[in-house]
Formats: structure tokens, sequence, C-alpha cells
């Protein structure tokens, strides 16, 4: 009877083990991020996996570029993508179009006080949570170009031809691609709707070898030798710098242009809680900081102190006070016919 008794409290323990580690898992929540494919080991290490632990959740993610990820979600009611990782343009149209659930200042009460106010703003616009802010800048090997850029203009200089690689239109930086082009002219793209860009773009096309939609392909061009000078966010350094380790990254005398990368909850949203908290999260010290070293991602938490070899590839405070950022009144009413005009000027 003894033995009996000892083999029905084991098994009963079992159970009650088994029924708990069930429950668990059960319980395990998943949230469905679309964001960018670049950098994806530096986010698996500090973002996603200690997400998930914090959190005892599931991270899946949906892959791609700004254009194919924002097309996917306008033309599909029923998207199972909880939240988005978007740069300002994308943002801007995906708010136009109530595609986003509105997330308030409170519900953002951990991170809000942390953000640089430009941030704050943001959120207090109901654009969404910038987690990151980057600037477009020049790679290049001065070895290679024989000699130095300093300016934007540079870029036309007939030594360059078909040594530059530069954004589509439809990535974070083409809009800004085209807006440089039209201040290099001495246009601003509200005079002319861009015009001067463009005609400037079409002047710059002997130069620019190919255009690329993913940064991390830059580095194979560089590797390869297939360029020379790279037009290129600053969250593409470190992978331009595997293509060419001798070269060197700056933003010109004229100045940058900066694009904020926000995550915004979708209407389909299927756990607003576990939502609001990667929001929080994801502009956190300790993953800015990660990020940071990881994959050169611009910190807009102002709790975070930056070594002297950081401050070297993001914005200055010089910098950032000379930085632009692009007129999309002027760019979003005309978007069809810039990206016609681009295409038709690249894709001779």
């Amino acid at each position: 009877m003894k033995k009996l008794m000892a083999l029905a409290i084991v098994l009963l323990l079992a159970f009650a083990v088994f029924a708990q580690g069930a429950a668990e898992k059960a319980e395990t929540q998943t949230l469905v991020v679309s964001t960018w494919g670049t950098a994806e080991d530096a986010l698996m290490a500090e973002v996603y996996e200690p997400f998930e632990k914090m959190y005892n959740c599931k991270v899946i993610l949906d892959l791609g570029t700004t254009a194919d990820r924002y097309n996917k979600l306008i033309n599909d009611p029923n998207t199972t993508v909880d939240v988005v990782e978007l740069n300002q343009q994308k943002l801007g149209d995906g708010l136009a179009v109530g595609i986003f659930q509105p997330v308030s200042k409170e519900e953002l009460a951990t991170i809000y006080p942390e953000l640089i106010k430009a941030g704050q703003d943001m959120i207090d616009a109901g654009a969404g949570m910038p987690y990151t802010m980057n600037a477009m800048g020049i790679f290049y090997n001065p070895e290679v170009t024989g000699f130095e850029i300093k300016s934007w203009k540079d870029l036309w200089d007939p030594r360059l031809e078909g040594k530059i690689a530069a954004p589509v239109i439809t990535s974070t930086f083409g809009p800004a691609f085209v807006t440089m082009c039209s201040n290099a002219y001495d246009v601003d793209i509200t005079a002319d709707g861009g015009a001067t860009g463009f005609k400037a773009l079409a002047d710059l096309q002997k130069n620019i070898a190919i255009t690329y939609s993913k940064s991390a392909d830059v580095a194979n061009l560089l590797q390869n030798g297939e360029i020379s000078v790279a037009i290129v966010g600053d969250f593409a350094v470190p992978s331009c710098l595997k293509g060419d380790p001798n070269g060197m990254f700056f933003f010109p005398e004229e100045g940058t242009y900066v694009n904020f990368n926000a995550i915004c909850m979708t209407k389909n949203c299927k756990n607003r809680d576990l939502a609001i908290k990667y929001m929080n999260y994801r502009a956190s010290k300790t993953v800015a900081e990660g990020m940071l070293k990881s994959a050169n991602e611009t910190p807009i938490n102002t709790t975070v102190a930056l070594t002297a070899e950081e401050k070297a590839n993001i914005m200055s405070d010089a910098d950032l006070a000379k930085a632009r950022s692009v007129d999309f009144t002027v760019v979003s009413p005309n978007w069809e016919s810039w990206v016609d005009q681009f295409n038709k000027i690249l894709n001779k």
C-alpha cells in the first residue's frame, strides 16, 4: 500500500510539473514586428532575444525594404503585423491613410522623459514611437578616388565617373538624395517641386555606377571594386568598413540630411499591451547602447553616454546644427512623378 501511495504521489508531482509547463507554454505571447532585414545579428542579440526573455514572448519578424513592407501593409486588411518600423516618409503616409492605432504619451511614459525633444515632439504629434535618428553622408577611400571629397557638389567631379553607389528613390534616403541634388544646384525643392533636383541627377548620372535598395549590399560593391564612393546613411558605416577597411565616412560641409525611424502600432495589432512594452523597450538606454556599439545606430535616448570613438561615426552637435530634413509636403503629393523620373534617369 505504501509503495502504491508513493507511486501515486510521484505521478501527481510529475503531472503537476507537466501541467505547469504546459500552462507556461500556452501563456507565451507573440509579437509580429515588421522591420528592415539589416543588422540582423545585432538586432537578435541586442533587441529581440532579450525582449523575449524579459516578457516570456516570441518575436516573429516580417523583413523587407521600406517600400515592400509598407505596400504589403496597406494592401492587406488582414495583416498579422502588430508593429511596424518605418522611416519618416512612410510613417507620414501611413498616418495620412489611417492604418495605425494612436499611442498616447502616457502609454510611453517609461521612455518619453529620456528622449531628445524632437523625439518627444513626434510622440506628442501622434507620429509613432521614434527610437533612432540617422543621417546621410558619404563613404569613400581618398586613396582610391585620388582626391579629397569635402562637399556634396564634389560628387559631380568627372574623376568619379562610374564610381558612385546611390540609394534608390524608394529607400530611406532616396528622397533626401534627390533633395541634395537640388540643393547642390542651389535650388530648394519647394521652389519647383524637385525639377532642378532631377536635372542635377541627370547630370550626375554618368558618375553613378549603381543604385542600391539595401545598404548591406554596398559592402560587396566596395569589396569587389565596383564602386569607390557610396552615398549612405550613418547606420551603414559598419558594413561599409567591412567592404573597405581603409574607407571613411563623413558629413559634407553643407550639412547632412536626417531621418527618424519610428515604431507604429497597426490597426490589426492583437496584443496592445505587449506592443507598448516593445515600444518603450526599443529606445531604452540598454538597447540604445547595444545597438550603437553593434550597428552604429544613433541613440535618441539622452541617458546614453558616448565614447569619443562612438561620436566619430554619428552626428556631432555641429553636424546636427547644420542638418536638413526633407520636405515631404513637397515630395508626397509628387511621389509617383518622382519615382518615374528617378527610374527614367538612372535605369536607362
